[in-house]
């Protein structure tokens, strides 16, 4: 039995790389392995995008608060699918479950703790979809 799936999607074979970036698709099961594998993907493709351990430890706990919100009892599995660019990683989190509808307390939480943490997020409540952007700061000018 496969722990995940790894496919990178576009441009040449092989390489991953597009006029839009590197497209990444990770699916992913839903036991215990899942949560440290989204996290090391989410902090590579984050080293990729060119980002630092102060960008990449509030992305791993987002990464994190998403999966809290996508794994229920109910949940088969996650995809994870990724664009990377030089400054920016846009993640997309899809639970691989019947009626992955996050409970409100759950998904109360996911916008009060995530919300500082990444540029920005948003929760499809109806389709068990988490999307987080994190975009690189911009340079604050010598003062």
């Amino acid at each position: 039995m496969a722990l995940c799936h790894h496919e990178v999607v576009g441009g040449s074979e092989g390489s991953g790389a597009t006029s839009d970036g590197d497209h990444v698709h990770l699916r992913l099961p839903a036991d215990g392995p899942a949560a440290s594998l989204a996290r090391a993907a989410a902090t590579t493709l984050g080293r990729q995008a060119g980002f630092g351990r102060g960008v990449l430890g509030p992305l791993t706990l987002a990464v994190d608060e998403a999966l809290v919100l996508l794994l229920p009892s109910t949940a088969v599995g996650v995809d994870l699918d990724a664009l990377v660019t030089p400054g920016r990683l846009q993640l997309t989190l899809r639970a691989r479950a019947p009626h992955a509808t996050p409970d409100r307390e759950a998904s109360e939480r996911f916008d009060d703790v995530v919300a500082g943490l990444v540029t920005s997020a948003s929760l499809d409540r109806t389709g068990g979809v988490v999307r987080l952007d994190i975009t690189a700061p911009r340079r604050q000018p010598p003062s």
